[in-house]
C-alpha cells in the first residue's frame, strides 16, 4: 500500500475519534484539517481530518494527556491535583479505566457517581479503531444504549464504504478495508464488548478521592476549569498506553 494513503487512513480514523470525544469536538470535525506531505513538509489544508499532532493545537479547553506525554508523569500529576482539590462543591473529573469495560462492568465501576460522558473504542489488534464518546445520564441504561448506537453508526459507515468501493476504483481497496473494520466494530459493539475505557464524572473532592481508590480506576484527573463537559475536548488514556501517549499500532491493510 502507498505509505501516504496508509498514513492518511490511520490518522483520519484515530483523530476522528479524538474529535468526537465531546459534542463540541464533533462540530469541529466539519472544520478539520488533514496532513498533506509536500516535498517532505507537513502542510495543513481544508479536508476531512487532521493528523494526531493537530489535536493539541485546537484552541479549546482540553483535559487529559497530550500526544507524546509521559504517562507516569501524567498519573503523578493527577494524584497531586486530586489531593490538592479543596471545597465541597462538585467538580468534573476525567476517569481512565485500567482495562476495557463492558457496559455492565463500567456501570459497576461508576456506581455511586454522577456520570456525564462515556468513552468507547473497539480494541481490535493492530487497528487504530475509532475513539468515540456519548452523553450519559443513567449509567445503568445509557452505557448499553450508547454502545448500541455506536453499533448502528459503524454498520451504516460500513455500508457506505462498500457502496463507495463499488463506484470508486481508485479508492476501492482502501474503502473495502475501512468497511471491514467498521463491520467488525459494529459486531463488537452489538455483542456488548469490553470497549468502554473512560468516563467524565462529577463529584465533590472528597468523593473523587474515595472513588480513585477503586481497583478498576487508573486515573482520576480533576478538571475544575471545565464546567460544561460538552464544550471541552477530553483525551483519556487508553488501557494499552503504558509509557507514552501514542496512537495504537496500525497494521491493517
Amino acid at each position: 500500500m502507498n505509505p501516504l494513503r496508509r498514513l492518511r487512513r490511520g490518522a483520519a480514523r484515530l483523530v476522528a475519534g479524538f474529535r468526537r470525544l465531546a459534542v463540541f469536538s464533533q462540530v469541529l470535525l466539519g472544520l478539520a484539517v488533514v496532513a498533506v506531505l509536500i516535498g517532505g513538509t507537513v502542510v495543513f489544508g481544508a479536508a476531512s481530518a487532521p493528523p494526531p499532532s493537530n489535536v493539541d493545537d485546537i484552541d479549546v479547553v482540553r483535559a487529559g494527556p497530550s500526544q507524546g506525554a509521559n504517562i507516569a508523569a501524567y498519573l503523578a500529576s493527577t494524584r497531586q491535583s486530586l489531593a490538592a482539590l479543596s471545597g465541597t462543591e462538585p467538580v468534573l473529573a476525567l476517569v481512565s479505566f485500567r482495562d476495557y469495560q463492558t457496559a455492565s462492568s463500567a456501570a459497576s465501576v461508576l456506581s455511586g457517581t454522577t456520570v456525564k460522558l462515556a468513552f468507547a473504542r473497539v480494541p481490535l489488534p493492530g487497528v487504530q479503531t475509532r475513539l468515540s464518546s456519548f452523553p450519559v445520564t443513567h449509567a445503568g441504561t445509557d452505557l448499553a444504549a450508547g454502545m448500541a448506537r455506536l453499533a448502528t453508526e459503524r454498520s451504516t459507515e460500513s455500508t457506505q464504504l462498500r457502496q463507495s468501493a463499488a463506484t470508486d476504483p481508485a479508492g476501492r481497496t482502501q474503502d473495502l478495508i475501512g468497511a471491514d473494520i467498521a463491520r467488525r466494530e459494529a459486531t463488537a459493539y452489538r455483542s456488548g464488548c469490553g470497549c468502554l475505557y473512560a468516563a467524565v464524572i462529577s463529584g465533590a473532592p472528597a468523593a473523587l478521592r474515595t472513588f480513585a481508590s477503586r481497583s478498576a480506576v487508573r486515573a482520576v484527573d480533576p478538571t475544575p476549569q471545565i464546567t460544561d463537559p460538552y464544550s471541552a475536548v477530553f483525551t483519556p488514556l487508553l488501557p494499552e498506553q503504558l509509557t507514552t501517549v501514542a496512537p495504537p499500532p496500525d497494521t491493517a491493510g
